[in-house]
């Protein structure tokens, strides 16, 4: 993209292949990127960290979930899209 040659270090990280890896995007203008990981995000965090410490770039890695239970008395994501009547 038109961005990558501003963000130190993401046309690398957007190169990054792994299973655990569901992909990278860059967050908003940058030059934070978002990592999508499935069920092992230790791994994830790592390849991150390491690619960054090789180009010499200090990061701050950081995991959030993006799961949120269902409040009580409200309808699932997957009710609301439910389509079929």
């Amino acid at each position: 993209g038109a961005r990558e040659p501003l963000v130190p270090g993401l046309t690398r990280a957007l190169a990054l292949r792994h299973p655990a890896l569901l992909g990278i995007c860059l967050s908003g203008a940058g030059p934070s990127i978002v990592a999508f990981a499935g069920s092992d995000e230790a791994t994830v965090i790592a390849l991150l960290e390491n690619l960054y410490q090789q180009l010499g770039i200090p990061c701050a890695v950081r995991a959030v979930a993006v799961h949120q239970p269902v409040a009580a008395g409200l309808p699932s994501a997957a009710a609301l899209m439910d389509t079929e009547e």
